[in-house]
């Protein structure tokens, strides 16, 4: 999928046994806000990012993050870092 693209996203993941959910956070707004991007990293906010992958939510509150890079000069949006609780 294209980044941009204005395709529908997963925002959620409920196990049908226990009801506990991954909850799923895209640029753009999607879901949730997505955490500041660290030095060195495609700004949060930049529309090259709208409609990507930043954060996975755990049901114990615990959070995934996202970050992506677009070296230039091509601009070619690349996962370049995820960060798990406790990492």
């Amino acid at each position: 999928m294209a980044a941009g693209s204005s395709a529908r996203r997963l925002t959620a993941l409920t196990d049908p046994i226990s009801g506990k959910a991954l909850l799923y956070t895209y640029h753009g707004g999607i879901g949730g806000t997505c955490p500041a991007s660290p030095a060195g990293f495609v700004v949060a906010n930049s529309s090259l990012l709208t409609g990507m992958l930043c954060a996975i939510t755990r049901p114990d509150g615990n959070r995934t993050e996202v970050f992506y890079q677009a070296p230039a000069p091509s601009n070619v949006v690349r996962l370049a870092r995820v960060v798990n609780p406790g990492s």
